[in-house]
């Protein structure tokens, strides 16, 4: 019955019939886990919803990252350090692919996770988050690509250095900012050519802190 069970919701979790999930118990635990590692953030965060009201308690840090990830406890994700990157570098790898069935508002969500992930890679100083961390500098959203240029900063390995310097040519002051204090940090020179002028949403610190997401419980966004 429990193989049985589990089957039903997977493809429970494939139909978005979330309701139905609770009436299975705890054999619906494994199929939930593995969602909190899906690559759509509605499924990660309805599986983590789903595994609190179950009473559900991780095994290791890794599940226990997977879940606070999903739950945006950014502050206790900090805190599991090293256990954390693998989950962290899966959050990097969300994509926006379902913009046109969540909307802007579920793309920034997206991303609102990814720019808290890549900032604590950075703090983590992961050597395993360098090339995802290079790659989000060719990201459309700014935001993102000014976390990533501050978390290769932290991270200090030259291997990022051709695409930090390809973003000190960037129009945006802050990620200009961060581009070349990452260099620094490595070590190297940091030369631009004369800078556009700034505008009016450029006037934050240099490495921008990274907007809360809406919550009714909002202490858990403080790493944010």
């Amino acid at each position: 019955m429990k193989i049985i069970n589990q089957i039903r919701a997977r493809l429970f979790i494939k139909s978005n019939e979330w309701d139905k999930i609770g009436a299975l118990g705890h054999d619906a635990i494994a199929p939930l886990l593995s969602a909190l590692q899906s690559n759509q953030w509605t499924v990660r965060r309805k599986a983590a919803q789903l595994l609190e009201q179950m009473g559900w308690q991780a095994e290791d840090d890794s599940q226990r990252a997977w879940y606070l990830i999903a739950r945006q406890e950014w502050e206790q994700v900090e805190q599991l350090g090293k256990a954390a990157v693998q989950p962290l570098l899966g959050t990097l790898e969300l994509k926006a692919a379902n913009e046109d069935l969540f909307g802007a508002g579920k793309e920034e969500e997206i991303n609102l996770a990814r720019r808290n992930a890549a900032k604590l890679l950075g703090e983590f100083r992961s050597s395993k988050a360098l090339k995802p961390l290079i790659g989000l500098l060719a990201e459309k959203d700014i935001r993102l690509r000014r976390t990533a240029a501050a978390a290769l900063g932290r991270i200090a390995d030259e291997t990022a250095a051709p695409a930090l310097r390809e973003a000190l040519a960037s129009d945006d002051e802050i990620l200009r900012k961060n581009a070349a204090q990452a260099l620094k940090n490595m070590g190297l020179e940091a030369t631009t050519a004369e800078p556009p002028a700034p505008t009016s949403e450029q006037t934050q610190e240099q490495e921008p802190n990274i907007p809360k997401a809406e919550s009714k419980s909002p202490a858990k966004h403080k790493l944010e």
